[in-house]
């Protein structure tokens, strides 16, 4: 057994050291060190690429915790490195990533997953497949901490991308422009000459207790609008950590509020009159939205009480994005 597992060492090491690294796995943090633990654990055991070398790159965002340690434990078991980003914020972390990477492509992933133990052969298959393509996108599972609420199963598809799940299929299919099917910020990829062109906006993405989402969605979208090709990589699969504390109504509420946040910095207002910076047909949604939240209370937690939850929270937040531009 240690025979075979000093071979299995010594053939990470010469693909490690495989002239001109290929793939970046690029890896934000902002202190969970315990859950980062976990995810470079997991990168440790997955079947390492066929053809092509790889790096695992960790951007500390002004962590405060003990994530030197980890990274200490994994240097050497990892083609591990490390840059630093003192400005808080996901974006500038991604931005700080992209200018660190030596790879050919930038295959992100968050301090809180587990990756399949096929997930980095399959991207590099789909590389293969699809030489010209910019991006490439993989399905993120949820890995509860504790088991859902009856309200969470029954209204999955309604919540699921609270919880950063996505799932398009069982086949390979492009990505096209203007369409809401593109991967998450968990587990996609973009070819790095193509992503040096598009920035991350520090407007957007988590930034400490802000909940403003979509950075990577974002930057996607304008990849895919200007031309480039886009797959799905159905066999390149991830499960995201949910805690506990995630299994609320206060949770989805937050989360649904920071959509509308989203929503209002990245989506065009067309020219209309405005009350206080905002349209005034918004307000009128609002008060829609919040009489018929209302109405669906005394039922318990009902399918229609569910969205009409999702619905008012998100007008709050794209109102409130207003009022605080």
């Amino acid at each position: 057994m240690q025979r075979k597992a000093q071979q299995l060492a010594a053939q990470r090491s010469q693909t490690w050291r495989h002239s001109g690294t290929v793939i970046t796995i690029a890896i934000c943090t902002h202190n969970r060190s315990q859950l980062l633990d976990r995810t470079l654990g997991r990168l440790g055991e997955i079947a390492v690429p066929r053809r092509r070398a790889w790096e695992v790159l960790v951007v500390d965002n002004r962590c405060t915790d003990d994530t030197d340690t980890v990274l200490e434990r994994h240097t050497g078991r990892l083609p591990l490195r490390r840059a630093r980003q003192d400005r808080l914020g996901l974006s500038n972390a991604r931005n700080a990533a992209m200018d660190h990477a030596r790879g050919s492509y930038i295959l992100w992933t968050d301090d809180d997953v587990l990756v399949d133990g096929n997930w980095l052969q399959a991207y590099e298959a789909a590389f293969d497949r699809h030489p010209d393509a910019a991006v490439f996108g993989g399905p993120i599972a949820p890995w509860f901490q504790s088991d859902p609420p009856v309200w969470i199963v029954e209204n999955w598809d309604l919540l699921s991308s609270a919880y950063a799940a996505r799932d398009l299929g069982h086949t390979a299919i492009p990505f096209n422009a203007g369409s809401n099917a593109v991967p998450y910020g968990a587990n996609f990829c973009v070819r790095t000459d193509v992503q040096r062109m598009h920035r991350y906006d520090p407007a957007l993405g988590r930034n400490g207790r802000r909940v403003v989402l979509g950075e990577e969605v974002d930057v996607v979208r304008r990849i895919l609008a200007a031309g480039h090709e886009g797959w799905w990589v159905p066999e390149a699969g991830v499960r995201h950590w949910i805690p506990a504390e995630r299994l609320s109504k206060r949770y989805v509420a937050e989360y649904f509020r920071g959509l509308g946040r989203t929503c209002s910095l990245t989506e065009p207002c067309e020219d209309a009159a405005r009350w206080f910076g905002v349209p005034r047909w918004w307000y009128r949604e609002l008060l829609e939205r919040a009489l018929r939240y209302a109405w669906c209370c005394p039922g318990g937690w009902t399918r229609d009480r569910v969205r009409a939850l999702c619905d008012l929270e998100t007008s709050v937040g794209r109102i409130l994005a207003k009022w605080n531009t």
